[in-house]
């Protein structure tokens, strides 16, 4: 079974301790947090699964008639990185195909960018050959090629294969880090071909030349998914999700979008692989989960959590303590954990400011509000702010106690990224302090 030790970015209710940190430049950032915040412009096609009754489709979610998509009649339909994925058993049937002259124009000579999902299934996959993701090749030759190989039995290899000829290409190899779910990001720019996962790079090739490959020697050859049509190559066994093609190559910023976390605490979500949270003693952190398929979860230690066989159980620790939790399926395991910092209220001085990063305004009583978490140690405040991605203030106020319910003009806002400015005056000196809040859901 894949064992994935994963410490990972979430939304989370970390709060940041903050001591007299003078006149910080108020930055707008960008969101990572879902579907929403991930861009469509030069989408060439968007292959996902639907859910129809007791059956499941197959589609391009553009509905492009320069782009054609066929699936396999009985497409396996299983949980997936978001909503509904693709199962492949490894056979020769199990196969998805788009073609069309936009997809040809697409991979010939501009920049693109292949994103997409997969989970290998490592325990049904009869031994370590290679398995296709995906295959654009004409007879099966290595000239003018693109093809994503998966490599099992314990090694998490990628290959991906970008060949004009035997003079030009730009071709990677690259081992995966353990996780359960990989979110894959090809990048061919220029003359360089970029290959990110979850979201980081992890490695770059580019041609000798720096001549920019042509694949317009396969022109209507068709985008194999999960097979090919050559018999030394072998299919692939796991599931997918979530595919995208575009015909421009896609910014650092905008691949960051893509990856949605799956299997993650939820609490500080971020590309820093730290997540932590700071509560007075005393106080409890109720703990989310991004999406997972996973049905079983073990956390440890058991002291202070309401119920360690659930996935949001609250967790209300007496000493500063790294919470790890176990989440399995019939596929794999994934690990994350979450480090949760106790102040005793009574060491907090004037101007130490605890702010969360995030709360959930649903109503159950739980972190619903937010505002300065020790308005007493505050001192005056001048001004308190929040704004929305586009600048516009959604909440103001100068009085410490007052907090914002995560509405606007009497509307809930959407989830998503929300930045403050805290401006104070403590012992006579003034600080301005100024982040992000999450909204979440």
């Amino acid at each position: 079974m894949a064992f994935s030790n994963l410490q990972f970015p979430n939304f989370q209710f970390r709060i940041f301790y903050i001591h007299r940190m003078r006149f910080i430049v108020f930055l707008f950032l960008m969101v990572h947090t879902g579907l929403f915040a991930q861009t469509v412009t030069d989408l060439t096609a968007w292959i996902s699964v639907v859910e129809v009754g007791a059956s499941c489709e197959i589609r391009d979610e553009f509905n492009d008639p320069n782009v054609v998509v066929l699936g396999v009649d009985n497409v396996d339909c299983v949980c997936g990185a978001t909503g509904r994925g693709i199962y492949f058993d490894g056979s020769n049937g199990d196969i998805i195909t788009f073609t069309g002259s936009k997809v040809d124009n697409t991979f010939r000579s501009n920049d693109f960018t292949l994103s997409f999902y997969f989970k290998p299934d490592e325990d049904n996959s009869p031994n370590a050959t290679p398995q296709i993701l995906f295959d654009k090749r004409r007879n099966c030759g290595q000239d003018t090629s693109f093809v994503v190989k998966y490599f099992p039995g314990g090694t998490r290899q990628l290959s991906v294969e970008l060949i004009q000829d035997q003079t030009i290409s730009a071709s990677l190899f690259a081992a995966l880090p353990e996780y359960c779910w990989h979110h894959i990001t090809i990048v061919r720019r220029g003359a360089e071909t970029i290959l990110f996962h979850n979201g980081i790079e992890l490695k770059r090739a580019s041609t000798i030349n720096g001549t920019r490959v042509d694949l317009g020697g396969v022109d209507n050859e068709r985008v194999t998914i999960g097979n090919s049509d050559c018999n030394q190559d072998g299919g692939f066994v796991g599931v997918m999700d979530e595919i995208r093609l575009y015909n421009r190559a896609l910014s650092r910023d905008e691949i960051e979008d893509l990856y949605l976390f799956p299997d993650n605490i939820a609490n500080g979500l971020r590309f820093d692989d730290l997540k932590d949270t700071t509560i007075f003693l005393g106080g409890a952190v109720p703990i989310r989960l991004t999406e997972t398929c996973t049905d079983n979860f073990d956390w440890f230690p058991t002291t202070g959590v309401s119920d360690p066989t659930i996935s949001n159980p609250i967790l209300s620790p007496e000493v500063s303590t790294t919470y790890r939790v176990e989440m399995s399926d019939t596929i794999c395991v994934q690990i994350d954990s979450i480090f949760i910092e106790v102040i005793n209220r009574d060491s907090v001085k004037c101007g130490d400011i605890f702010l969360p990063t995030a709360f959930t305004p649903n109503g159950d009583g739980l972190n619903d509000l937010f505002g300065v978490s020790n308005p007493f140690s505050t001192g005056e405040i001048l001004a308190f702010q929040i704004y929305d991605r586009w600048g516009n203030i959604v909440f103001s106020t100068l009085d410490v106690l007052e907090k914002w319910d995560g509405t606007h003009r009497g509307q809930p806002v959407n989830p998503g990224v929300f930045l403050y400015k805290l401006q104070f005056r403590c012992e006579q000196q003034e600080d301005l302090i100024s982040g992000s809040v999450t909204v979440i859901r």
